[in-house]
């Protein structure tokens, strides 16, 4: 339906909705920054507008020790304020509970200071947070990240120089570990709910943080996948949702998928139980991560995650897409990312943001080189859309930025705008508008009105 009402305006309007008169300016009050909830499939603000999730991983440097997304120890306001001059609101920040707990019981505080600098500094620049726990074939000793080393009967090295390493989930190690997790062999998993029951309570009322993403790309280890997931990972949510529910009241739960349903573009997870469920699958085109030609075809690759959330009446965010660095099609694979996600109403994080000389098991798709310079990527990342909003979205184009919706509640509107664009020409019809750092804020001339604003740099 929205894709319809959007070609039914486009055509009445002459194509991308430019030329619109220049807005009238108006005072404007910004409601405070509240806390975000689940409403249905939206996730709305402490005013009910409609709240949109645009941003990036903190990524594959937080994979190994330090476990930050930057090598400098000093680099941290750096690294925030280059992603807060993007114009996004949000980082999904991987924490290792291998960093966390080194040994059973033994918490390192530096580490989890240093993830707290990370939080407190992204929220004073305007970005909300999601804590995920982040894991890749199980642990560092298995080419991996993620479970500490002592959850293995016999673990070698810690290792980060596995050009393949997500072949390794067939390994047979691998799979054991997975198996003894889900068994909770050893009282592996009974440690994992009291590792999460420490994180939340450390975090419940730490602003910014939106909620919490009880594991990245879980998987089945030697079960019937489909099975599995039908069963044992939607108990195992259906458990992290009740502790979070009970620990963080209102907290939103991210349910992630398994790897290959990120390539798929299906599951058989059933819905978790809990009114603050987020369905937060990946989505990766081989040919993006390999370097072979890339599927044009985004919006049709992200449908089924964003039909999945409507039958689960939940809001949908993409919690990883990404593509390598150096690929030539980088750039337009990131835009096709983000017009399909306009369009169909999904929230997303691209992988990945780290500044960092040193890869990963080789992996290379950070949108900025070691020197912190910007790859092309940014360009493409770094555009308006609406952040906060006070109605409902019939349209959203580009080049220009031009917005159509119906407006609905008394509160103003926020489209985000990178701040690094400068000087703005607003178009608007149906509203006034006021400029502030990094936004704009609409306030429509009545309720129910359609209003139309355009926005591009002078």
């Amino acid at each position: 339906m929205r894709r319809a009402l959007a070609a039914l305006l486009l055509a009445g309007c002459g194509g991308e909705g430019g030329g619109l008169p220049e807005a009238r300016r108006c005072e404007i009050e910004a409601p405070a920054p509240g806390a975000l909830r689940v409403d249905g499939p939206r996730i709305v603000d402490d005013a009910g507008r409609a709240v949109t999730l645009r941003g990036v991983n903190a990524g594959g440097r937080s994979k190994f020790a330090p476990y930050m997304p930057f090598e400098d120890p000093a680099g941290l306001d750096a690294y925030l304020d280059r992603a807060a001059s993007w114009g996004i609101d949000v980082l999904r920040v991987p924490f290792s509970w291998n960093a966390a707990e080194p040994a059973p019981g033994a918490w390192d505080e530096d580490y989890l200071a240093r993830y707290d600098a990370l939080l407190d500094g992204a929220w004073a620049r305007g970005l909300w947070t999601i804590v995920d726990f982040h894991q890749d074939v199980y642990a560092e000793p298995l080419c991996g990240d993620g479970f500490p080393s002592w959850t293995l009967p016999d673990p070698g090295p810690p290792r980060r120089d596995c050009e393949d390493w997500f072949m390794r989930y067939d390994d047979a190690d691998v799979e054991a570990a997975f198996d003894g997790f889900w068994a909770d062999t050893g009282g592996v998993r009974t440690a994992f709910v009291a590792m999460w029951q420490r994180m939340i309570d450390r975090h419940r009322d730490r602003p910014g943080v939106i909620g919490y993403e009880p594991i990245n790309e879980p998987h089945d280890g030697t079960a019937s996948p489909n099975e599995w997931a039908r069963t044992t990972l939607t108990a195992f949510y259906d458990q992290m949702g009740a502790l979070i529910a009970e620990r963080d009241p209102g907290a939103m739960m991210f349910v992630d998928t398994r790897g290959i349903d990120g390539v798929l573009g299906t599951t058989a997870l059933q819905r978790p139980a809990g009114d603050h469920v987020v369905l937060a699958p990946h989505s990766y085109d081989p040919g993006a991560l390999f370097g072979w030609d890339v599927d044009p075809e985004v919006t049709r690759r992200l449908e089924p995650w964003a039909d999945l959330g409507a039958a689960w009446d939940v809001p949908v965010l993409i919690g990883e897409m990404g593509i390598t660095a150096d690929h030539a099609d980088g750039p337009i694979h990131l835009r096709r990312h983000l017009d399909a996600m306009d369009e169909l109403g999904l929230h997303g994080t691209w992988w990945e943001y780290s500044q960092a000389a040193e890869l990963w098991n080789f992996e290379d798709l950070s949108i900025v080189r070691a020197d912190g310079t910007e790859t092309a990527l940014v360009d493409e990342l770094a555009r308006p859309y609406p952040r906060a909003l006070a109605g409902e979205v019939v349209a959203i184009t580009h080049e220009p930025f031009t917005i159509e919706y119906r407006a609905d509640g008394d509160a103003p509107s926020e489209l985000a705008v990178p701040p690094r664009w400068g000087a703005l020409r607003i178009g608007a019809e149906g509203a006034c508008v006021a400029e502030r750092d990094g936004a704009v804020l609409v306030t429509a001339e009545a309720q129910g009105a359609m209003v139309r604003i355009s926005i591009e740099a002078r």
